[in-house]
């Protein structure tokens, strides 16, 4: 799977948590800044993420991600070691 496999699979389950279309969700979009997640989103977006790559993320790792982007970069390192 490449970096933007990644990319793509984290905004679609993005997406489908705040009800928007992935096409307004690029890498530099915000969890907290931009979509105002709360903490139990943020939670259950990297239970979701977990789920579906069935890997273990350490959740104050993934809040320190705070784009898209960079969840994807995370999540990929995470699921290659």
């Amino acid at each position: 799977m490449n970096d933007n496999e990644y990319f793509r699979k984290v905004r679609e389950i993005v997406a489908k948590f705040f009800l928007v279309d992935e096409s307004t969700l690029n890498e530099d979009t915000r969890l907290e800044a931009d979509l105002h997640a709360k903490s139990i989103i943020i939670m259950q977006i990297m239970t979701a993420i977990e789920d579906e790559y069935d890997v273990t993320l350490n959740y104050m790792q993934f809040r320190r991600q705070e784009s898209l982007g960079r969840i994807a970069a995370y999540v990929e390192q995470e699921c290659n070691r």
